[in-house]
């Protein structure tokens, strides 16, 4: 119960129990502190060879037939993981609403869609269709053929046995997608 109201305390604890963290009390001076991180300090001891480690990766070719797009879900500024605080994401201009689908001006063109026209997405995975309704149209800067919405809004068209190769989570940044817009 006492680190329930002391924040002083949780720090202390914090410094006892938490590699490299230390005085954080003074640190943080009421309104908060940077947590360590080797990368911003460019120390990487902690490596086996000293030096910070590379990978490259082939950049995934997907096969998009003339009427798809590829689908990546995104969080709002007003979103942490799947908690939504609030409907304003003011990184993105979008006030009050979480039902949108960004897509580029030159895309909407193509598809005689105007700026909140409502939507359908639909995917079809394994000859399952899958659709997330009722989206409002946004003209956004964005690859042409790509498109982005909100997360956990746009779950339904993420199928559920289709994941990444290594690290095994959800296709939910690549989904193909056609959109239909509803009249």
């Amino acid at each position: 119960m006492r680190l329930a109201g002391d924040y002083d305390l949780i720090r202390n604890t914090i410094d006892t129990v938490i590699k490299d963290f230390e005085n954080t009390n003074a640190a943080s001076k009421g309104v908060g502190y940077y947590l360590p991180n080797n990368v911003r300090s460019l120390d990487f001891s902690m490596l086996p060879n000293g030096k910070s480690q590379f990978s490259i990766n082939k950049i995934p070719e997907h096969q998009l037939k003339e009427n798809e797009f590829m689908l990546m879900t995104i969080r709002s500024h007003d979103q942490f993981n799947t908690t939504i605080y609030g409907l304003d994401d003011r990184y993105r201009g979008v006030y009050n609403e979480r039902r949108v689908l960004f897509m580029n001006e030159t895309d909407m063109k193509k598809w005689n869609l105007e700026k909140l026209d409502v939507v359908n997405i639909c995917s079809n995975y394994d000859d399952t269709l899958r659709t997330a309704f009722n989206f409002k149209v946004i003209p956004y800067n964005i690859p042409l053929g790509n498109l982005a919405a909100y997360f956990p809004e746009t779950n339904t068209v993420v199928p559920y046995n289709h994941y990444a190769d290594k690290s095994k989570t959800p296709i939910s940044k690549s989904i193909k997608v056609t959109v239909h817009k509803v009249e």
